[in-house]
């Protein structure tokens, strides 16, 4: 199959918090590009990268890809993502967004797929993480635990801020033999953390079947196999009967890092997933929408014991 590959082009800084803004509407499939991320890696992974390795084309610009699938539908998705860029700016008209411009460019599925290779290198996580693409699994990675992911065609590199932040939780919670639930598993990145910290099984659930497959895969690559990791392609906003299924069998530690929409939605039906004293991670979430997320989550019975925030974005982790 071949790919549009719609590149957005904004202001050198921004593309984090555009390409959240996307993704909130329902644009999946990103790529990020901005110098300022690409320069904060380098200075924080000196082991891997050099500041020789920002790319040329990426210095003093920032931009967000969008993969389309090249098809009848393709004009229309376009003009869809054109209103949408247009309706982002006028929702934030202090912001610099940049041009905003947009250009096309058809790419072949093997080629999108050899794109992660060009600058997705080792990168620290938190305090005890270490994230390797597959064909680095063999680096020194020194005290650090790695974990080896091959993103495959959907999914990033498990170094977003959303993520991130999730892993370092997760680091204070993850004692031994808990039972771990990851709503929106995406590339299983979360799910095979809980697994190497101690974790008795790890459950993931995503709304895309390719998801289920890539979190398989990357569990695997980890060294867990189905009796350990299991991923589930369901709708948590519409399968009610599924939200019973994992309330009969509840979770030491769940984590939903999605939309704030969705958390808010969810909130009400997250209690009977957890058990007693059971803690939930809350990520996705726009600094300013925060406040809505957290009240939603209060008046569903949860109590919230920290907050992180980076680059725009926080998370909440909450006691049942």
């Amino acid at each position: 199959m071949d790919w549009v590959r719609v590149t957005v082009d904004t202001a050198p800084g921004s593309a984090e918090m555009l390409a959240g803004l996307l993704a909130a509407e329902g644009y999946e499939t990103l790529e990020i590009e901005d110098e300022s991320d690409f320069g904060s890696i380098a200075a924080e992974n000196e082991k891997y990268w050099g500041a020789s390795d920002v790319p040329e084309d990426l210095r003093g610009i920032g931009r967000v890809i969008v993969y389309l699938e090249n098809d009848a539908e393709l004009p229309s998705r376009i003009r869809a993502l054109e209103q949408t860029l247009r309706d982002i700016r006028a929702a934030l008209p202090g912001t610099d967004l940049g041009s905003l411009n947009v250009l096309t460019r058809v790419v072949s599925d093997g080629e999108w797929k050899e794109k992660w290779k060009e600058y997705y290198r080792p990168v620290s996580v938190g305090e005890r993480f270490i994230i390797l693409p597959e064909w680095e699994k063999d680096a020194d990675t020194g005290m650090r635990i790695p974990i080896v992911l091959d993103p495959g065609t959907t999914f990033g590199t498990g170094t977003h801020a959303t993520t991130a932040m999730c892993m370092r939780l997760l680091e204070g919670l993850i004692r031994g033999g808990e039972k771990f639930t990851d709503l929106g598993c995406g590339s299983g990145v979360l799910s095979a953390a809980a697994l190497l910290l101690g974790a008795g099984s790890a459950l993931g659930v995503d709304i895309d079947p390719l998801a289920v497959s890539v979190s398989r895969a990357n569990t695997a690559l980890n060294g867990f196999g189905g009796e350990r990791y299991r991923a589930v392609r369901a709708d948590l906003c519409t399968d009610d009967s599924f939200l019973a299924e994992l309330a009969r069998a509840p979770a030491d530690v769940v984590v939903a890092n999605i939309v704030s929409g969705v958390i808010i939605s969810l909130a009400p039906k997250l209690p009977a997933l957890l058990k007693a004293g059971g803690y939930l991670v809350c990520s996705g979430i726009l600094d300013e929408d925060l406040p809505q997320v957290e009240t939603a989550l209060s008046g569903a019975g949860f109590t919230a014991v920290k907050r992180e925030s980076e680059d725009g974005w926080s998370a909440v982790l909450c006691r049942k």
